[in-house]
C-alpha cells in the first residue's frame, strides 16, 4: 500500500508505466531443448507422480563410501553418494515395481518396466538436463559411478546423446 499525503504527487496511471502490449515471442525448440521439452511433457502426463520423505541416518553409508573411495580412485572413478542412492532406489523398486510403471496413452493400463533407468539432474550450458543411467539394477556401484561421471561430463560439455535423455 502507498500512503499519499497532501504534498505527494499522484502516481502516473498504470497504462503509462507499462510497455505496449505485444504478441508473445515464439522461439522454436530444436535439438536437445526440443527433446527435453517433449520428455518433460510425456513424463508429466504418463508417469504416476508421488512424493515421499523420510529422515535417514547415513552415518554408516558415509563410512562405507570412505572405505570404498580408494578402490574407486584406483580405477579412475569418483565415488559420490549418487551411485549409492541410485542402487538403493533400484533395489527398492524390485520390491515395489509399481514405482517403475507407466500409464499408457489411453489411461487404461499400466506398463511395468523390467529395467530401472534412473534420471539425474545436471546443470549444463543448455540448462537443466536429466540424463538416465540405464539398468541400474544390474550395475555395480563402480559401474554406476562411471556412468554418473560420464553423463555429468557429457551434459556439462553439451554433448549428451539423445539416447541418454530417454528413459528406455
Amino acid at each position: 500500500l502507498v500512503h499519499l499525503d497532501q504534498t505527494s504527487q499522484p502516481a502516473a496511471p498504470a497504462s503509462q508505466s507499462l510497455p505496449d502490449t505485444q504478441a508473445p515471442r515464439v522461439e522454436p525448440l530444436r535439438g536437445i531443448r526440443a527433446v527435453m521439452a517433449k520428455r518433460m511433457v510425456e513424463a508429466a502426463s504418463t508417469i504416476p507422480h508421488f512424493h515421499y520423505g523420510e529422515e535417514i541416518d547415513v552415518t554408516a553409508l558415509l563410512a562405507l563410501r570412505e572405505r570404498l573411495k580408494p578402490l574407486a580412485e584406483a580405477q579412475g572413478e569418483r565415488l559420490t553418494l549418487m551411485p549409492f542412492f541410485m542402487k538403493a532406489m533400484a533395489l527398492a523398486i524390485t520390491e515395489e515395481p509399481i514405482v517403475n510403471a507407466q500409464l499408457n496413452a489411453a489411461g487404461d493400463a499400466l506398463h511395468y518396466f523390467s529395467e530401472c533407468n534412473i534420471g539425474m539432474a545436471v546443470d549444463s550450458k543448455a540448462g537443466l538436463m536429466v540424463p538416465n543411467v540405464k539398468s541400474v539394477e544390474r550395475l555395480t556401484l563402480l559401474e554406476i559411478a562411471r556412468e554418473v561421471g560420464r553423463l555429468t561430463t557429457a551434459a556439462r560439455e553439451g554433448r549428451v546423446d539423445q539416447a541418454d535423455l530417454k528413459g528406455g
